[in-house]
């Protein structure tokens, strides 16, 4: 793999990120719909080394500490080099400067190459919006990476529910214990 490099979407980039777009995407965003990323504190592009253009690119929008993937392509004769990861990776380190906890994004459940990169990832499926795109009314996973923190629990929670169920027992004991040493 030829190691990208990543910068802010620039006003300069707009029509090959539409080109992009309609490579990537059954329903692409126009020019118009990406302009307000520009220069924006979400969105970014990955260059290799002997490309004009971008050859990936994210959208996302910034909710306080909570971040959702709005669009994200990587053109078809670069995937499966590690190009999509590298940019999902750049994006993590930045949120998690800025003190986001949660990222959340919602694909198509049919595109089982996207799906599988965010799991390699450690986004978790969260749940599903029925009939969610317009174009052929697919369903759409919703899926989340949580920081550390709410991961520990999401793990318990969703991952292995017995699991979540032994741990809370185990922390009941342990109050109803101490409670007994103060009665």
């Amino acid at each position: 793999m030829t190691k990208p490099s990543f910068r802010t979407l620039q006003e300069r980039d707009l029509a090959a990120i539409t080109a992009l777009e309609r490579l990537c995407n059954p329903m692409p965003w126009t020019m118009e719909a990406l302009r307000p990323f520009v220069s924006g504190k979400g969105s970014w592009v990955a260059e290799t080394v002997g490309t004009e253009e971008p050859v990936a690119y994210l959208c996302l929008q910034l909710l306080e500490d909570e971040a959702e993937i709005l669009i994200f392509g990587v053109h078809p004769e670069v995937r499966r080099q590690g190009i999509g990861q590298a940019l999902l990776e750049h994006m993590r380190q930045i949120l998690e400067t800025s003190g986001c906890r949660a990222i959340f994004l919602e694909v198509r459940k049919s595109n089982v190459a996207a799906i599988s990169l965010y799991q390699r990832f450690g986004f978790r499926e969260t749940g599903m919006r029925k009939s969610y795109y317009a174009d052929n009314g697919e369903d759409a996973l919703v899926s989340s990476l949580l920081d550390s923190r709410e991961n520990f629990f999401q793990q318990l929670v969703l991952d292995n529910p017995s699991k979540y169920e032994k741990f809370l027992n185990g922390w009941n004991n342990r109050i109803s214990k101490l409670r007994g040493l103060f009665q």
